[in-house]
């Protein structure tokens, strides 16, 4: 029993094969007009967005979507403890796994400190300036 296939030289088929490509488990991305627009906006004006255009660094300008990390410039034990973690930065179960920030010990600009939670802990480690 032969497969059946499209007509080679049928140009219909042809037409229609190219503008309904197989999806092959692959959504095509679908944009309303206007979308877009309405996003960047968001961003620019503050919106609603869980995490604010200041909270990620917008309001320097650029694309809104650059990461900015949350800074504290809090006076820490060296190494620093989970007490002063989370009076820097807040409760691992209230920022929730995946949460990081930076922490410049005084302000100083001398012991920089990596803190990120990992199963409602706080990890680190402390980060070494270029020269």
């Amino acid at each position: 029993m032969a497969i059946p296939r499209a007509d080679p030289l049928d140009s219909e088929a042809q037409v229609n094969r190219r503008r309904d490509p197989p999806a092959r488990g692959i959504q095509q991305v679908k944009v309303v007009e206007g979308d877009i627009e309405a996003h960047a906006a968001q961003h620019k004006t503050g919106g609603s967005d869980a995490v604010t255009p200041a909270g990620i660094g917008a309001a320097e300008g650029g694309h809104p979507h650059i990461l900015r990390a949350p800074t504290s410039t809090d006076n820490v034990a060296s190494p620093p403890t989970d007490a002063e973690l989370d009076t820097a930065f807040g409760q691992p179960a209230v920022l929730g796994d995946g949460f990081f920030g930076l922490l410049d010990d005084n302000d100083a600009g001398t012991t920089v400190w990596l803190c990120y939670v990992i199963n409602l802990a706080w990890w680190y480690e402390q980060l070494t300036k270029a020269t």
